[in-house]
């Protein structure tokens, strides 16, 4: 009954956006890395991570020296 009663799309689309959406998704993707602010954040994000993660290793190493552990006492 599903396949007579109801259609594949529905005569107007559901909002405007949708309606005016003509763009594929791959050149949207293209356009997005050609965008050199998307370079420049990418760029700062993974110093940042890098940093993050690089202190952390260190902090990790240096306390052990110091008898500090992540083994839980009880």
């Amino acid at each position: 009954m599903i396949l007579f009663f109801f259609r594949d799309k529905p005569p107007t689309p559901p909002s405007s956006s949708v309606g005016a959406l003509k763009d594929p998704f791959w050149p949207s993707i293209k356009q997005l890395f050609r965008n050199k602010n998307v370079w420049i954040l990418c760029i700062i994000f993974g110093f940042v991570q890098g940093v993050f993660n690089t202190l952390g290793t260190v902090v990790g190493e240096i306390s052990n020296e110091y008898g500090y552990n992540a083994v839980r006492i009880e």
